[in-house]
């Protein structure tokens, strides 16, 4: 921080400076709050060494007059403009919370059409909007193209960085001939100083859809002058030989072209092409637009903050939660290279339950201390959300990791902000502890079993909720089918419930002589399994509801799990036992536990099965050839076990608030029992 800086608790205009979060390439940005209403925000300051520079100082003044002249939901509002005692230029605008696009490919590589549209689609109502108002950007890239949660746990975008757009049409280099722009994504006519108009932003965007879709630059020399010459003079290849859908060659390849001529006319219709590969008709747009389906994790803070990101405490809020939040940047690659189990500390209780966020980077872990934690791979604690009032036993991640869902023995289920820490909303209804929570394979719904005998379908943007009725005692598990269009409960009236949302039909299975506590679809949403407390094995047909029962445990069968390709099924047991059932065979016999068998899990490939058991220890299997490569131990009673979305990783946890990440490479060189906690 230099010496111009604005320290804490200076005036600027009606706000009162909290802290620097962030340095652009012509401004200081701070965070503000108003002193009397608290409401936050972020005043961008010109940098003192550009100040003296009266082209800069009007490319500054510049950025704020267009972004206000264009007033659109999908570009930062600005709303006051001043001058500081020293006489540099400043402007007041909202602040964010978010990540930008360049974070969100960097940590996921590439997108999905169905995952990038809507995000590309409000990023072309905001550049569009500008061309209307006779304004190019001539900056647009990732870095520019911000995310920002709603509390429906959907996403608005927003389009930064204004600082050298253009108003009316003209002219894009300085007084001294100096080319403004980011070379990676420059058109050709930018990059040799030509005039410009709408459709450098075009060229743009066409470089930021194949950057998002192959996963790679169509440009990507060793030099500035490297890239501009390939801007200029080079073709790029087919995104197709990245990975990017086979169809979106041609609409990438138009956007890229070097004769403005032939790109697109608007940003608009170019990724209206995309959308219907996406299968995204314009009928559902307007949707679309608002944020549907945006459902992409966020790892930033504000937009022109520098990485790595250190999220700032916050004081106790909406449900009594504390954040000590930090940006989950998922690198591995100390922890691999040092092979050896990390312990986390935090917990002081019994920890029920962990898993790990599908998008990786981050674990979650739930107690009997009342509290949910976020950790990063690295074993730091990014975050603690409070808001139970009793014990947390059951957690689930939205398909996309942005959300995470928790209940347990207070019958409340918190819907959280996985990456800001926000309490986003809290479900009522459950008379009693919660058993079951699952998120829905769209991310749109969740639903929950209780004690109370009801199934519960809430619609996460609204906490609509819709009651599934039947069961008359506790329900015990509840389960999505693949497809989202079938539900399953197990309860402890004897019966299997199956709820089939296309036909309306619902369905009691019966066969199981006593409680039931498990369910699990299979992945082709053929077959459900279940196990409960007569020791039986249940192979549901979906279609029909007829059974197959499994025979051959000696106690209460506590969680069933197919295996990622569906060509395995694993029961756990009071019994000592997991065992493995194939179609037409005899099932392998899983040995080595001493005590019950609490749960079990496959590795995202399928090569290793973990199973945890109340004597302390987790297993690691080969479940081809049932042997054990792997012996972890707990100081008490393991509770929980989980793999990181690569399967590098596996997470445990007991019931003397010990928690343990350990890589799979170093336990399975180790092959020894040793105490890792």
């Amino acid at each position: 921080m230099s010496d111009d800086s604005i320290v804490a608790g200076t005036i600027v205009g009606e706000y009162e400076i909290v802290q620097q979060i962030g340095v652009g390439g012509m401004g200081v940005v701070y965070l503000a709050i108003h002193p009397v209403i608290g409401k936050k925000v972020a005043i961008k300051v010109l940098r003192p060494e550009v100040a003296a520079d009266e082209d800069l100082v009007n490319r500054f003044v510049t950025e704020a007059r267009s972004v206000n002249s264009i007033d659109h939901q999908n570009i930062i509002d600005v709303f006051a403009f001043g001058r500081l005692d020293d006489g540099r230029h400043y402007y007041v605008m909202e602040y964010l919370k978010g990540l930008s696009l360049e974070d969100l490919l960097e940590e996921r590589g590439r997108l999905s059409l169905t995952e990038a549209v809507p995000i590309l689609r409000q990023v072309a109502d905001a550049v569009d909007a500008a061309h209307e108002r006779h304004i190019i950007h001539r900056d647009l890239k990732p870095d520019n193209i911000f995310l920002v949660p709603r509390r429906s746990g959907r996403f608005r975008v927003v389009v930064l960085d204004f600082g050298i757009a253009k108003l009316n049409f003209g002219p894009h280099t300085t007084a001294t001939g100096m080319v403004m722009g980011t070379p990676l994504y420059m058109s050709p006519e930018q990059c040799i100083g030509k005039n410009l108009d709408h459709r450098t932003d075009v060229y743009a965007m066409g470089t930021i859809c194949y950057r998002t879709l192959a996963g790679r630059l169509p440009f990507d020399g060793e030099s500035v002058q490297v890239v501009m010459y390939q801007q200029i003079s080079s073709l790029p290849p087919a995104p197709s030989n990245y990975g990017s859908h086979p169809a979106t060659d041609a609409i990438l390849l138009r956007a890229l072209d070097k004769d403005p001529a032939e790109r697109y006319e608007s940003l608009n219709e170019m990724i209206a092409d995309l959308a219907t590969i996406a299968g995204m008709s314009s009928g559902a747009r307007a949707a679309v637009v608002a944020g549907q389906n945006d459902a992409i994790p966020q790892t930033g803070y504000w937009c022109e903050i520098t990485k790595p990101v250190s999220m700032p405490p916050r004081a106790q809020g909406k449900g009594n939660r504390k954040r000590r939040m930090q940006a989950a940047t998922g690198g591995t690659t100390a922890c691999i290279a040092a092979l050896a189990p990390i312990r986390l500390q935090g917990h002081n209780q019994s920890i029920q339950k962990v898993t790990y966020c599908p998008a990786g980077g981050i674990l979650a872990s739930a107690g009997d201390d009342q509290t949910v934690r976020l950790w990063s791979y690295e074993g730091r604690e990014l975050a603690v959300l409070e808001g139970h009032t009793d014990k947390v036993e059951q957690l689930c991640f939205s398909p996309y990791g942005h959300l995470l869902a928790s209940t347990g023995a207070d019958g409340r289920v918190i819907v959280w902000s996985v990456y800001g820490g926000d309490q986003l909303r809290e479900l009522r209804g459950h008379v009693g502890r919660v058993n079951s929570l699952v998120f829905s394979p769209d991310g749109e719904q969740l639903i929950s079993g209780g004690a109370d005998g009801t199934v519960r379908l809430w619609t996460v943007s609204n906490g609509n909720v819709q009651m599934l009725s039947g069961h008359t005692s506790p329900v015990r598990a509840v389960a999505f089918s693949p497809t989202g269009r079938a539900i399953a409960s197990a309860s402890d009236d004897r019966t299997v419930r199956l709820w089939k949302d296309d036909s309306g039909q619902r369905i009691v299975l019966t066969g199981h002589r006593r409680a039931v506590y498990s369910v699990s679809f299979s992945p082709d949403g053929q077959f459900l399994a279940s196990g409960g407390h007569d020791g039986m094995v249940m192979v549901w047909r979906v279609r029909d509801g007829n059974s197959r029962p499994l025979v051959g445990h000696t106690g209460i069968v506590w969680h069933v799990q197919y295996s990622p390709d569906g060509q395995i099924l694993a029961s756990s047991s009071s019994d000592g036992t997991v065992r493995l059932w194939e179609q037409g065979g005899s099932p392998r016999v899983l040995e080595g536990h001493e005590r019950r068998v609490r749960e079990s899990a496959f590795s995202p490939d399928g090569r290793t099965l973990a199973s945890v058991s109340i004597d302390g220890t987790v297993r690691l299997w080969d479940p081809v050839t049932g042997g054990c490569k792997s012996i972890l131990s707990h100081s008490g009673p393991a509770r929980s076990v989980a793999f990181t979305p690569a399967g590098d990783w596996v997470a445990s946890s007991s019931g003397r608030a010990s928690l343990v990440m350990t890589p799979i490479t170093a336990a399975e060189v180790s092959q020894a029992r040793s105490k890792t906690a």
